[in-house]
């Protein structure tokens, strides 16, 4: 359980500047043989600034304690997060 690999979303303005405030980090394992990834996220409010290091340490806290986690297969040819983008923003 020790391969947990994070992907970081930020909110972007009009002219697509990274906004300081908001975003999310999403904390991942993926299973190479059973070609599934799990995965669970923490959430930064609008309100209050982004900070990866804490993103981190929550995903992470989420997914190992299997907090509201999901489990996607991940298609032939697909990453892990593929799967994930897919599922979540399809």
């Amino acid at each position: 359980m020790s391969d947990v690999k994070f992907i970081h979303v930020r909110a972007h303005d009009k002219e697509g500047k990274v906004l300081a405030k908001g975003g999310a980090t999403i904390a991942y394992l993926f299973d190479e043989k059973s070609k599934t990834v799990t995965y669970d996220a923490a959430y930064c409010n609008s309100k209050e600034h982004y900070n990866k290091a804490i993103g981190r340490q929550v995903s992470r806290g989420r997914l190992l304690k299997g907090i509201e986690v999901s489990v996607l297969p991940v298609p032939e040819g697909k990453s892990p997060v593929d799967a994930i983008i897919n599922s979540v923003w399809g």
